[in-house]
């Protein structure tokens, strides 16, 4: 998602703004067209947004020092989503296993390559390994193609839950001393959970990790403008949260 921002003007003043948001290919894009001036604001997962920032990653070379953050939405947490009848129960089950690890360049196969690293893990330790994207991850579960994908998303997610409400899956926890070293390592890192009742087979909280998903701008952007999009947003936060599940339990205080 982005937007770009016009302000509506009477008698010289700045009384509104009108706004276009068509969707776009995610966060790598939508920092590169704020910096280029193609779009005003865009929303980057908080990852991105730190690589952009400091020019690591994908942005050595090319750091964005006026990116600013406007505010924080939703998680995006990490999901490790487990076959009925998989016996997995921790990330240490998964070797001799089917393990999508996603196609390259998307935000899960980034996480799943750095739980690897920091388990130790490698691809031969699984007895296959896929590269299915995220629309058709939770089919070659459903199908037992595979044994286990990650997916970082928000939460409740309509992939996901073909995967869990449809043929059983599970999502298991990811809060060994791994992932609490990786989260105090890496800034854009923290815990989340995915709710009890979340999906069918959520019968308990699950407690994982992940980024967040941030409105971003660039400082070149009138600084009115960034307050304005900000005071609408909050005023009407509970019309905002109706606009996709994954709003609905956000919170002032986490976003600012």
């Amino acid at each position: 998602m982005n937007a770009k921002v016009k302000p509506v003007k009477s008698k010289g003043q700045m009384v509104g703004l009108r706004c276009s948001a068509p969707s776009t290919d995610g966060s790598i894009l939508n920092l590169e067209k704020i910096r280029e001036g193609v779009i005003d604001f865009g929303i980057a997962q908080s990852d991105w947004q730190y690589h952009a920032y400091n020019g690591t990653s994908k942005f050595k070379g090319k750091k964005f020092g006026n990116l600013r953050s406007v505010f924080s939405i939703h998680a995006e947490p990490f999901q490790l989503i487990v076959r009925l009848g998989s016996n997995i129960r921790r990330w240490s089950d998964l070797k001799g296993k089917r393990v999508n690890i996603g196609d390259p360049g998307s935000e899960h196969r980034g996480t799943m390559e750095e739980l690897m690293r920091a388990h130790g893990t490698t691809v031969k330790d699984f007895a296959q390994v896929t590269q299915y994207t995220s629309t058709g991850q939770s089919k070659a579960l459903c199908e037992c193609k595979i044994d286990a994908y990650g997916y970082t998303v928000g939460v409740p997610n309509i992939g996901v839950g073909i995967a869990t409400d449809n043929c059983g899956a599970q999502i298991i926890d990811l809060n060994s001393d791994v992932e609490k070293v990786l989260v105090a390592k890496y800034p854009y890192h923290a815990f989340a959970t995915i709710p009890q009742g979340t999906y069918k087979t959520t019968v308990k909280h699950v407690t994982t990790f992940g980024v967040v998903a941030t409105l971003v701008t660039s400082a070149k952007i009138d600084a009115r403008i960034v307050y304005q999009v900000t005071q609408s947003v909050m005023n009407n936060l509970s019309a905002f949260r109706k606009l996709h599940p994954a709003f609905r339990r956000l919170a002032r205080e986490k976003m600012a």
